[in-house]
């Protein structure tokens, strides 16, 4: 159960005021400062694969901030915040799979790459013939790519993942982000395991999720918890992702981007 001070952080008026915070970060500052500048530019010049990476993930990241924001609209139905709230788990991943490669960049990057390699072969050789429209040389070159890979690590036929798992991630990252992100085990063990109960039908949110007295139907309506939860977790994270997407790029002084979470941050009402 929600404590007193979750429900009154989770009313409706802290829903709408969170989700115009959000807006406003994206209307007055990220498309205007960020995503306006990069398009006339041409793009973000990136050289070696972390780069590539922290490029793809901060773009992938632009999606998800609009995604929820849809989402958890104001103006929409509430059933459609508990999919809001799954979707932070990106947010989630992607950050600590970014800090997670920083520790050692050039392997790590590196890592990630041949793992996507390897999936994409093993998707190939899924197809068998309904994969026509793939020319025979590239074929070639992909499945050569992963006995290249499996022979560099020593692994075997039919391994599709290099990378250990997220929670082995976050315990790796946990000590040395400690003075910035002390919480970083504990949004595993409580936040990603809550919004997985969410995301999967055998977990507790999917009860959670259900609504109506004991001699109703039962519809599917997510609670303002999940709602704010969403937002909250849409802002706050967005900036973790945008701040090691600017260390990498130098686009703009650290203290600038710390204004911007500021000025969100008083927005949203939060402390």
């Amino acid at each position: 159960m929600a404590s007193e001070s979750e429900t009154m952080a989770a009313s409706p008026a802290n829903i709408e005021k969170i989700w115009a915070a959000n807006e406003e970060l994206w209307n007055k500052r990220i498309i205007p400062e960020v995503l306006s500048p990069l398009e006339i530019e041409g793009g973000l010049y990136t050289s070696g694969a972390w780069q590539t990476i922290v490029a793809v993930a901060f773009g992938r990241t632009q999606k998800t901030f609009e995604a929820i924001q849809l989402l958890v609209c104001p103006e929409r139905r509430r059933r459609l915040w508990d999919d809001a709230f799954i979707l932070t788990r990106t947010h989630y991943e992607t950050f600590v799979t970014l800090e997670w490669i920083r520790l050692e960049q050039e392997v790590r990057a590196q890592l990630l790459v041949d793992e996507f390699s390897l999936k994409q072969a093993h998707f190939l050789e899924s197809l068998r013939d309904k994969g026509t429209e793939i020319k025979p040389e590239r074929r070639d070159e992909i499945l050569r790519e992963r006995a290249l890979i499996l022979k560099r690590y020593s692994r075997g036929p039919g391994t599709m993942h290099l990378l250990p798992s997220l929670e082995e991630r976050v315990r790796e990252i946990a000590t040395p982000l400690k003075g910035i992100h002390p919480h970083l085990q504990w949004e595993y063990d409580f936040y990603y395991r809550d919004v997985s109960g969410f995301a999967h039908p055998s977990g507790w949110g999917l009860v959670l999720s259900l609504s109506g007295e004991a001699n109703e139907v039962p519809t599917v309506e997510a609670s303002t918890r999940n709602g704010y939860n969403a937002l909250f977790c849409n802002g706050g994270w967005f900036f973790r992702i945008l701040k090691g997407w600017n260390a990498v790029f130098k686009r703009f002084p650290e203290k600038v981007v710390n204004d911007w979470e500021n000025e969100w941050a008083g927005n949203a009402g939060i402390a």
